[in-house]
């Protein structure tokens, strides 16, 4: 990943990015600890070591269901770039791979007003960067925006009668 992904083309003239590099990082760590030292190849990696794959990832990591999807289909993308550099794959790895839906239910999943209103009440002076932490967690909350969205983009030209017109961007 570190010596070929920075030079391989996504399109006519950009090449994989830093934050995509990152993801494929992640996958790999994240199946090497599947693995557990056994070293799996290519020609292993099939329907049913995905699907034990995907148990891993729910049972032991408690990764979410679009997690398990997303990190499944990175794994696929190796054995794909394997295969167009005539390395011996398995190819039932193509075969969809079923993931279970998430059994843990979420009664509240979010802050209350009241628990809101008590983080912005602790006193943090004493700490200027945990004190910029919780204004920015507050404006999230409020809002509902990314971060990056607020930090970055917002401007007084957003406001508008009493409300925040912006278009999101996703990093």
């Amino acid at each position: 990943v570190k010596n070929i992904a920075p030079t391989r083309r996504i399109s006519a003239n950009k090449t994989m990015s830093q934050v995509t590099i990152g993801h494929y990082t992640k996958a790999i760590n994240v199946f090497s600890e599947f693995e557990n030292n056994q070293k799996i190849l290519f020609t292993e990696i099939s329907k049913n070591l995905l699907n034990d794959f995907s148990f891993f990832l729910s049972d032991d990591k408690k990764y979410a269901k679009t997690t398990i999807k997303r990190m499944i289909k990175r794994v696929k993308f190796f054995c794909e770039r394997a295969e167009e550099d005539n390395i011996d794959v398995n190819k039932n790895y193509q075969s969809e791979v079923f993931v279970a839906d998430e059994s843990q239910e979420y009664e509240e999943p979010y802050l209350n007003a009241e628990e809101i209103d008590t983080i912005f009440n602790i006193d943090l002076s004493h700490d200027d960067t945990l004190d910029n932490v919780r204004d920015n967690l507050i404006i999230g909350l409020w809002t509902g925006m990314r971060i990056s969205d607020f930090l970055t983009r917002l401007n007084i030209n957003n406001l508008k009668e009493g409300y925040i017109e912006i278009t999101t961007q996703k990093t």
